[in-house]
């Protein structure tokens, strides 16, 4: 090929790269605008019926019901077109959101439920779908430079999401159930957007793309055979297993705080806002940062550091700021630095074993650590002789961020020998 053609070609490549991250960007956008829109929505109906004592059966049955859905979700993956299947899984939450406005005014506690189970689903699905999308679409090379454009534009639309949902209720006094329509009239755009370009060719499947099957057994022997790998896999897990213990220590203040349905949407909207916000901002300027001064080993301490702060602040004064502030360092440090971080850490590992590896531990892993950190609050709150009181639930915590120094410190260890080996040149051929 001529250069002046090659340069024309590569051109045109970089193009279509940057159109396609854009429109991957803005679905992002829409998904995460959407599902804020819902959430505080569902844990503010659960609270209402339930309360924050029944969180952790919440979690199990969502993670179960989850666990569950996802081999029927993988074999639609594999015989319906890509699109064609996001298409349809949006029409269908626009539906299922649909019948829950209409029973929410009149909602008991199996509605309460069945709503929670519900946005845990459309959240795992339709944020699936966009990184599908992307994972089929882009190049290794372009999926480097434009993958982080795309987290970004879902955590602005979280940001954006929580503070119009907290707008919507505290200045214009919408009820909670009137969020479902507002997340079912962003979905009509998400389908739009997903149909244009998709038309535009943009959302095309690579050539040579296969879709690997995800989540399997094998997966699980691959990875367990891997020590670098399952040492990668012990800090992400560490890190899901006292997720429902902050969650539950800040929704339980969140609900004495809010005991009215209306303000406690709109705190929780709000909050997410924040959240949110706090994610982008560490992404977009601390991480290049923490990445520059100190390192992959010193992003993925970041988040244990600061939950263990916040955790002992709590303890201290158990109110809702340091509530607040001990879920930002979990969650928005999850979503940014710990993320980014952890990405750097499949660096020296053969691609298909590395999507294999993540396809289980975002499956099942995430899942079955759920379930037992939701166990052990009920064990410590209810089921043993004497129940701690939600203070004092952070011991759980502190006594789990130790664990996970030591994981990060080995893995630190077993990465320097792997980088060494990455990086070294090939033997001269004779």
């Amino acid at each position: 090929m001529p250069s002046s053609l090659h340069a024309d070609h590569s051109a045109t490549a970089r193009n279509t790269a940057a159109l396609r991250a854009v429109g991957l960007t803005g679905s992002f956008f829409l998904v995460m605008l959407a599902y804020y829109q819902v959430k505080p929505a569902s844990r503010s109906l659960f609270l209402e019926h339930l309360s924050a004592q029944a969180l952790p059966y919440l979690w199990i049955a969502s993670a179960v019901v989850i666990g569950l859905l996802m081999p029927l979700y993988q074999r639609c993956i594999q015989k319906i077109p890509r699109v064609q299947l996001v298409v349809s899984s949006i029409v269908l939450s626009q539906a299922g959101l649909l019948w829950f406005w209409y029973q929410l005014d009149s909602a008991g506690a199996a509605t309460a439920v069945a709503f929670a189970i519900f946005t845990d689903i459309i959240s795992v699905v339709l944020v699936e779908q966009v990184w599908s999308l992307a994972n089929s679409s882009f190049v290794l090379a372009e999926g480097r430079r434009w993958y982080g454009l795309v987290a970004s534009g879902g955590l602005l639309g979280g940001m954006v999401s929580g503070g119009l949902g907290s707008v919507l209720l505290a200045r214009f006094e919408l009820p909670t159930s009137d969020l479902l329509m507002v997340a079912v009239l962003i979905l009509v755009v998400l389908a739009v957007v997903t149909i244009v370009f998709n038309r535009v060719g943009l959302f095309a499947e690579r050539p040579g793309y296969r879709a690997l099957p995800m989540g399997s057994m094998h997966s699980f022997r691959q990875m367990w055979g891997h020590p670098y790998l399952l040492g990668i896999a012990g800090i992400l897990l560490t890190a899901q297993l006292i997720a429902p213990v902050i969650e539950y220590q800040f929704l339980s203040i969140v609900e004495v705080s809010y005991p009215e349905r209306d303000p406690r949407t709109a705190y929780l909207a709000g909050f997410f806002a924040l959240l949110s916000g706090c994610a982008l901002i560490t992404n977009l300027i601390v991480v290049p940062v923490i990445l520059r001064q100190f390192g992959t080993l010193g992003g993925l301490l970041a988040q244990p550091l600061l939950v263990l702060l916040s955790s002992l602040a709590f303890m201290w004064a158990g109110s809702l700021p340091v509530a607040a502030l001990m879920k930002i360092s979990d969650r928005g440090l999850s979503y940014s630095i710990n993320r980014v971080s952890r990405e750097l850490l499949y660096v020296p590992v053969d691609g298909e074993l590395i999507y294999r590896a993540k396809a289980w531990i975002d499956m099942f892993g995430y899942r079955l650590f759920r379930i037992l950190g939701s166990l052990l609050i009920k064990l410590c709150t209810v089921w043993l002789p004497w129940s701690m009181a939600l203070e004092d639930l952070s011991w759980i915590t502190v006594a789990t961020v130790v664990l996970w120094f030591y994981l990060i410190a080995r893995i630190a260890q077993t990465r320097l020998g792997r980088l060494a080996n990455y990086n070294r040149p090939a033997p001269a051929q004779a």
